[in-house]
């Protein structure tokens, strides 16, 4: 298991916005520095800043026309933060925190390209980098998806759900499929086997 590679990581950038400044926005919206070249997702440029990245304003019951927070979310390589890794929450050297705050003033500008008013409109911003990630979910590496799959060789990477210890069966984005998708129907496989011979999937098949 150890030897898997984990998928990427992520850079996270909640913004805090001023009272009825910064419009609602009922939809995902994605920055991208080239169209034409999605596979640079998860890379930087020049200046050390997420060459893409997705934001969204989440809605509330009060919000009317005017968002109160942005959530920018930019994958991002855990090579990025290696020299920093083994620090902790109580231990970031001010490097650290420094090369966060570029970071996040760099994303900040590129939204601005959508949104001229966006800087205006930021109360405060908190930050997370792959090593927050790593810290708060014991992720392997900071990996956001579980292990990476290989088309090519699927076994390397794919755990069993039912393992030879009595009562012992797995789940989550690591055991079967990835990411959001990979949870909800990895759980619903674990289920089947636990209730086997009786079959949830063929519930499910003929709803």
């Amino acid at each position: 298991i150890m030897g898997i590679r984990p998928s990427c990581s992520a850079f996270g950038l909640y913004i805090e916005l001023e009272p009825e400044k910064f419009p609602y926005i009922n939809h995902t919206c994605y920055v991208h520095d080239d169209l034409l070249d999605p596979w640079s997702l998860g890379t930087v440029d020049q200046n050390g800043i997420p060459r893409g990245m997705m934001y969204m304003t989440p809605p509330r019951s009060d919000n009317g026309s005017f968002a109160h927070t942005i959530l920018v979310t930019a994958l991002m390589d855990f090579k990025y933060v290696d020299k920093w890794q083994d620090s902790n929450r109580e231990t970031r050297p001010d490097d650290y925190l420094a090369w966060k705050r570029h970071v996040a003033e760099g994303m900040i500008s590129k939204i601005e390209r959508a949104h001229p008013v966006l800087r205006d409109c930021i109360k405060r911003y908190y930050t997370s980098s792959p090593l927050t990630i790593r810290d708060y979910y014991g992720s392997p590496r900071g990996a956001i998806y579980g292990f990476s799959k290989d088309c090519n060789n699927l076994l390397e990477s794919t755990l069993p759900i039912v393992t030879k210890s009595p009562n012992l069966f797995l789940t989550g984005q690591c055991v079967n499929l990835h990411g959001i998708c990979g949870v909800p129907l990895t759980a619903i496989m674990t289920a089947d086997a636990l209730l086997y011979p009786h079959s949830i999937i063929s519930d499910l098949q003929d709803f």
